[in-house]
């Protein structure tokens, strides 16, 4: 669908504008996975299971290093403080989970930085609108 619509595009517009459509689809999968992070992390809590803290610990670490590639750099740093919660339990068997208030503030933080997260504009205005 892009390409049609960038093809008669100068190679740098052409860039921008598939840029811009990867930043919404991106910024529109960002609820989904913050709130899935969320969910297995009340999960590992409350069960003391390290196979979810496992996959929140995943989803967070990609989220951490793809949310910069988008211009989400709020979201990457919130990631990254929950992710240091999560990492000192995963790679020590001994160490006890964060207590509920820590990990509630950083899922807070994280929460924040997703809801005032916006494409980054385009100065000369939008070149093509993302697909649905």
């Amino acid at each position: 669908m892009t390409e049609e619509l960038t093809s008669d595009m100068a190679p740098e517009d052409a860039f921008l504008a598939q840029l811009d459509v990867l930043r919404h689809r991106y910024l529109a999968r960002l609820p989904g996975l913050v709130a899935r992070i969320a969910d297995l992390s009340g999960l590992a809590l409350e069960t003391k299971e390290r196979e979810q803290w496992r996959e929140a610990h995943r989803l967070l670490h990609s989220l951490a290093g793809t949310a910069p590639t988008y211009g989400f750099t709020a979201v990457a740093q919130a990631a990254r403080g929950l992710l240091a919660l999560m990492t000192v339990v995963l790679d020590d068997p001994s160490a006890s989970f964060p207590g509920p208030k820590e990990l509630d503030q950083a899922l807070e933080r994280l929460r924040q930085a997703e809801a005032e997260s916006e494409p980054l504009p385009n100065p000369e205005g939008p070149i093509i609108a993302p697909a649905p």
